[in-house]
């Protein structure tokens, strides 16, 4: 982020526990700020921001870029897509695709969208930790 001169904040709650792996996870979100920070315009803000919700917790990522054509919102999410429009660099399109993956395994959802404002927010939703149930319940 230093390298384009824009920031990264983070606005969470002061205590926040997620139950599931920490390093798939970590790597998840990673993917989408480091996707965030590649894309926005230099000298802006991604914000990454965390929710408790009644029925688990919120992930978002929102970046100042330049967007993505709506009708290839979901397809980030696919292996090997790289969109025309985005810069040359480096990757192969499996960052985001890890990503969907990781939160599926976590039982959540992974969606991406435009920015009235310009600029992309991918969100994922993780949903509550079950408590253990009783076997044969």
């Amino acid at each position: 982020a230093e390298s384009k001169r824009c920031k990264v904040e983070l606005a969470a709650p002061p205590e926040l526990s997620l139950k599931g792996h920490a390093e798939l996870l970590h790597r998840a979100v990673e993917n989408i700020v480091r996707n965030a920070v590649r894309y926005t315009f230099d000298r802006t803000t991604v914000n990454v921001t965390l929710t408790v919700r009644a029925d688990g917790v919120s992930i978002s990522v929102c970046d100042d870029g330049p967007g993505i054509a709506e009708g290839a919102l979901a397809a980030i999410f696919e292996p090997f897509v790289r969109l025309p429009d985005q810069q040359a660099g480096h990757g192969y399109g499996l960052g985001l695709a890890i990503t969907k993956r990781v939160v599926a395994a976590h039982d959540g959802s992974i969606s991406a969208s435009n920015r009235e404002s310009g600029g992309l927010c991918i969100e994922i939703a993780l949903p509550k930790a079950r408590s253990a149930q009783a076997p044969g319940v």
